[in-house]
Protein backbone atom coordinates (compact mmCIF):
# COMPACT_ATOMS: atom_id res chain seq x y z
CA UNK A 1 0.00 0.00 0.00
CA UNK A 2 1.64 3.09 -1.19
CA UNK A 3 1.02 6.33 0.66
CA UNK A 4 0.00 4.65 3.95
CA UNK A 5 2.28 5.65 6.83
CA UNK A 6 4.44 2.81 8.14
CA UNK A 7 4.51 2.14 11.85
CA UNK A 8 8.07 1.57 12.82
CA UNK A 9 9.10 -1.51 14.76
CA UNK A 10 10.68 0.74 17.35
CA UNK A 11 7.32 2.45 18.04
CA UNK A 12 5.47 -0.89 18.39
CA UNK A 13 8.16 -2.22 20.71
CA UNK A 14 7.98 0.94 22.85
CA UNK A 15 4.17 0.70 23.16
CA UNK A 16 4.36 -2.97 24.17
CA UNK A 17 7.04 -2.23 26.80
CA UNK A 18 5.00 0.69 28.24
CA UNK A 19 1.84 -1.47 28.46
CA UNK A 20 3.77 -4.28 30.19
CA UNK A 21 5.36 -1.85 32.67
CA UNK A 22 1.96 -0.33 33.53
CA UNK A 23 0.48 -3.80 33.98
CA UNK A 24 3.29 -4.81 36.33
CA UNK A 25 2.92 -1.59 38.33
CA UNK A 26 -0.83 -2.23 38.68
CA UNK A 27 -0.23 -5.78 39.92
CA UNK A 28 2.41 -4.54 42.38
CA UNK A 29 0.15 -1.83 43.80
CA UNK A 30 -2.67 -4.34 44.21
CA UNK A 31 -0.40 -6.79 46.05
CA UNK A 32 0.99 -3.97 48.23
CA UNK A 33 -2.47 -2.77 49.30
CA UNK A 34 -3.66 -6.26 50.28
CA UNK A 35 -0.51 -7.35 52.11
CA UNK A 36 -0.71 -8.40 55.72
CA UNK A 37 -4.42 -7.77 56.23
CA UNK A 38 -6.07 -10.89 57.59
CA UNK A 39 -9.52 -11.85 56.48
CA UNK A 40 -12.63 -10.99 58.44
CA UNK A 41 -14.81 -13.97 59.14
CA UNK A 42 -18.27 -12.50 58.40
CA UNK A 43 -19.94 -15.32 60.33
CA UNK A 44 -18.47 -14.35 63.71
CA UNK A 45 -18.08 -11.26 65.88
CA UNK A 46 -14.86 -9.28 66.02
CA UNK A 47 -13.21 -7.47 68.94
CA UNK A 48 -11.51 -4.14 68.24
CA UNK A 49 -9.04 -2.82 70.82
CA UNK A 50 -8.25 0.91 70.74
CA UNK A 51 -5.24 2.81 72.05
CA UNK A 52 -7.39 4.54 74.72
CA UNK A 53 -8.18 1.20 76.47
CA UNK A 54 -11.68 0.94 74.97
CA UNK A 55 -12.85 -2.29 73.38
CA UNK A 56 -15.87 -2.82 71.18
CA UNK A 57 -17.38 -6.03 69.87
CA UNK A 58 -19.37 -6.28 66.68
CA UNK A 59 -19.16 -7.02 62.98
CA UNK A 60 -16.14 -5.34 61.38
CA UNK A 61 -16.70 -3.99 57.87
CA UNK A 62 -14.68 -2.18 55.22
CA UNK A 63 -11.40 -3.55 56.55
CA UNK A 64 -9.21 -2.32 53.69
CA UNK A 65 -10.48 1.24 53.96
CA UNK A 66 -9.05 4.16 55.92
CA UNK A 67 -12.40 4.34 57.74
CA UNK A 68 -13.61 0.85 58.66
CA UNK A 69 -16.73 0.49 60.77
CA UNK A 70 -18.43 -1.78 63.28
CA UNK A 71 -22.11 -2.77 63.34
CA UNK A 72 -24.15 -4.69 65.94
CA UNK A 73 -21.91 -3.11 68.58
CA UNK A 74 -21.43 -4.09 72.22
CA UNK A 75 -19.01 -3.07 74.94
CA UNK A 76 -18.23 -4.23 78.47
CA UNK A 77 -18.88 -2.13 81.56
CA UNK A 78 -17.51 -3.01 84.99
CA UNK A 79 -19.89 -2.95 87.95
CA UNK A 80 -19.03 -2.02 91.48
CA UNK A 81 -15.61 -1.20 92.88
CA UNK A 82 -12.51 -2.62 91.26
CA UNK A 83 -11.67 -5.98 92.79
CA UNK A 84 -8.10 -6.95 93.61
CA UNK A 85 -8.64 -10.22 91.78
CA UNK A 86 -9.87 -9.56 88.19
CA UNK A 87 -11.74 -12.89 88.24
CA UNK A 88 -13.97 -11.46 91.00
CA UNK A 89 -14.83 -8.29 89.06
CA UNK A 90 -18.42 -8.05 87.79
CA UNK A 91 -18.88 -7.17 84.11
CA UNK A 92 -21.98 -6.29 82.11
CA UNK A 93 -22.29 -6.46 78.33
CA UNK A 94 -23.95 -3.30 76.98
CA UNK A 95 -25.60 -2.87 73.57
CA UNK A 96 -24.53 0.41 71.96
CA UNK A 97 -27.44 2.77 71.31
CA UNK A 98 -29.02 3.71 74.63
CA UNK A 99 -26.35 6.23 75.63
CA UNK A 100 -27.35 9.85 76.24
CA UNK A 101 -26.09 10.99 72.83
CA UNK A 102 -28.25 8.37 71.05
CA UNK A 103 -25.75 6.75 68.67
CA UNK A 104 -26.86 4.63 65.75
CA UNK A 105 -25.65 1.04 65.63
CA UNK A 106 -22.67 1.86 63.42
CA UNK A 107 -19.28 3.15 64.52
CA UNK A 108 -16.66 4.47 62.11
CA UNK A 109 -13.10 4.65 63.36
CA UNK A 110 -9.60 5.44 62.20
CA UNK A 111 -7.02 2.65 61.93
CA UNK A 112 -4.46 4.93 63.59
CA UNK A 113 -6.31 4.44 66.91
CA UNK A 114 -6.53 0.62 66.73
CA UNK A 115 -4.02 -1.55 68.56
CA UNK A 116 -5.40 -4.79 67.14
CA UNK A 117 -8.56 -6.66 66.21
CA UNK A 118 -9.48 -10.32 66.26
CA UNK A 119 -12.22 -12.71 65.20
CA UNK A 120 -14.06 -14.12 68.24
CA UNK A 121 -14.87 -17.78 68.75
CA UNK A 122 -18.58 -18.60 69.03
CA UNK A 123 -17.93 -20.13 72.47
CA UNK A 124 -16.31 -16.97 73.94
CA UNK A 125 -18.01 -15.44 76.99
CA UNK A 126 -18.57 -12.19 75.08
CA UNK A 127 -20.31 -13.90 72.16
CA UNK A 128 -22.42 -16.01 74.53
CA UNK A 129 -23.40 -12.78 76.30
CA UNK A 130 -24.34 -11.12 73.00
CA UNK A 131 -26.63 -14.01 72.05
CA UNK A 132 -28.18 -14.01 75.53
CA UNK A 133 -28.83 -10.26 75.36
CA UNK A 134 -30.35 -10.59 71.88
CA UNK A 135 -32.66 -13.39 73.07
CA UNK A 136 -33.78 -11.25 76.02
CA UNK A 137 -34.53 -8.31 73.72
CA UNK A 138 -36.47 -10.57 71.34
CA UNK A 139 -38.52 -12.16 74.15
CA UNK A 140 -38.72 -9.68 77.02
CA UNK A 141 -40.06 -11.01 80.28
CA UNK A 142 -43.48 -9.48 80.91
CA UNK A 143 -43.85 -7.61 84.20
CA UNK A 144 -45.53 -9.61 86.95
CA UNK A 145 -49.30 -9.37 87.06
CA UNK A 146 -50.66 -7.17 89.82
CA UNK A 147 -51.88 -9.04 92.87
CA UNK A 148 -55.59 -9.66 93.00
CA UNK A 149 -57.35 -7.49 95.55
CA UNK A 150 -58.32 -9.19 98.76
CA UNK A 151 -62.01 -10.11 98.95
CA UNK A 152 -64.11 -7.66 100.93
CA UNK A 153 -65.46 -8.84 104.29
Amino acid sequence: MEGAPKISEKFVTTVIVVVLVLLLIGIGVSKYKSRGIPAIDPNVYQAVFFDNNLQYFGHLNNLRSKMPYLTDIYYVRTQGPMAENPAQQQFTLIKLGNEIHGPQDMMYFNWDRVLYWENLRPDSEVVKGIYKEKAQRANPTPPPAPAAPAPAK
